[in-house]
């Protein structure tokens, strides 16, 4: 009776085991910015001159086409000081030709952390696709695990049926989705955004992200290697709306790396009034315009301080 009871169960689950399998596997081929990355850096590490990590605030506001040295950008949505010092040390040993680390260093990131936000799903990718084992949580080792059916289903539709390729950063890393194009409501994103980033705001986070910045710098100071922290461009709506002592943590922080350290520079544009409205695609990231002309003097400013 028991053999004939586990016998009906193994013919029940190994079609289930089988089909969870293949899917897992095609999910895992489906390229995305996070295996392309990946591969860019396993391939070309060597002879990135300059690479920028960070957030959305990286990602979307510098892009490298406009630097006089090959650059590349390893930056990301939510992307966390975590996992940009893990990214920096995977290579290490690769970056033969490496001059210059942009790091982001922004209210929304210094404070917070990736694990820990509504964004926490994004975990599973550094896993899967780098090879980070960074998560105590099973659903994170396992594309099926970490969205829903009906989202999971889109993507193998979407990318094996329509032919749609998911990746949307450039070639060279950037992101191209925040075009000028697309008219958003500045003042009232300034206004969500900055209430989101104070209300999630951890200083347990920040005294964390303090000590990983200054890990960084250690591992670029011990190969000669110059680090910029940067804060980027806000929409008046943001920074009007920011908790202010907490921004002032942060920059006060900032500028005594940059005072301390002989191979850091601070570079505060949060307030730069260069930037116009129609540089913004929303009150605390750039679009297009405004990424070039970000990069534009951030190059400016690198090649004068070498």
């Amino acid at each position: 009776m028991m053999s004939r009871f586990i016998i009906r169960l193994l013919s029940f689950l190994l079609p289930v085991l089988l089909m969870g399998f293949l899917s897992e596997l095609a999910l895992r081929k489906i390229p995305n910015d996070y295996s392309y990355k990946k591969d860019y850096l396993d391939k070309n590490s060597g002879n990135i001159k300059l690479l920028f990590l960070g957030n959305s605030h990286s990602y979307y506001d510098l892009d490298p086409q406009y630097f006089s040295v090959p650059a590349f950008s390893a930056a990301y949505i939510s992307q966390s000081l975590f996992f940009d010092y893990r990214i920096l040390t995977k290579y290490d040993g690769r970056w033969d030709r490496l001059e210059t680390i942009v790091v982001t260093a922004t209210y929304a990131g210094l404070f917070n952390n990736l694990e820990s936000s509504v964004e926490a799903w994004r975990t599973k990718n550094y896993i899967i696709y780098y090879g980070f084992l960074s998560s105590n949580k099973v659903k994170d080792y396992f594309e099926i695990f970490s969205n829903n059916y009906e989202f999971n289903k889109l993507r193998l539709k979407s990318y094996y049926l329509d032919n749609v390729s998911p990746v949307t950063c450039s070639e060279l890393g950037w992101g191209t989705e925040y075009k000028s194009a697309i008219k958003n409501d500045l003042i009232d994103a300034g206004n969500v955004a900055a209430t989101r980033h104070s209300a999630n705001a951890d200083v347990a986070h920040f005294s964390i992200n303090k000590l990983v910045i200054n890990d960084m710098i250690k591992f670029a100071a011990d190969r000669n290697i110059n680090v910029v922290l940067l804060t980027t461009p806000a929409y008046h709506a943001y920074t009007d709306n920011i908790n202010k002592h907490q921004m002032q943590l942060t920059i006060s922080m900032l500028e005594e790396m940059d005072a301390i350290n002989e191979n850091v520079i601070y570079v505060n544009s949060l307030n730069d009034k260069d930037f116009i409205e129609n540089d913004f695609y929303d009150a605390d990231h750039l679009n297009e315009i405004g990424a070039k002309k970000l990069s534009l003097k951030l190059d400016s400013i690198i090649n004068n301080w070498k």
